[in-house]
């Protein structure tokens, strides 16, 4: 098993975690968030909206049993048009915390899914 390093700076501080098993390009892998007038209202919506796309893109990639990183195929703004049926661009706070009761209730049971299906379908660097 290969453990990777993650390095963070909050606050000054220097934090280092081991995070195990990853694949070399786990990293890679990360969301694109769009640049939206909702984000700039509150310091969490930007947050709350990312956790709930990455937690519907782990569970639609369950669904369609890829091992491709969840976010390629499918864009933030894809995740808006399906989830609230509009355009990213006219993502409301009411809606925010809409997505983030959504991610609090679903959350867990999503990311172990995701997890067991990685693991036992998916390729992972040892």
């Amino acid at each position: 098993m290969t453990l990777d390093w993650k390095v963070t700076a909050a606050l000054g501080l220097l934090v280092v975690s081991a995070l195990a098993p990853v694949s070399a390009n786990a990293f890679a892998c990360e969301p694109e968030m769009p640049q939206l007038a909702v984000f700039g209202q509150h310091v969490a919506n930007r947050g709350q909206a990312r956790h709930a796309y990455q937690l519907a893109a782990k569970d639609r990639a369950v669904t369609n049993q890829s091992c491709a990183c969840p976010y390629v195929d499918w864009s933030f703004d894809a995740f808006i048009e399906d989830r609230l049926n509009k355009p990213a661009a006219e993502l409301t706070e009411p809606e925010i915390r809409e997505l983030r009761q959504w991610s609090d209730m679903e959350g867990v049971t999503i990311l172990r899914a995701y997890r067991a299906f990685f693991m036992a379908i998916c390729e992972v660097d040892d």
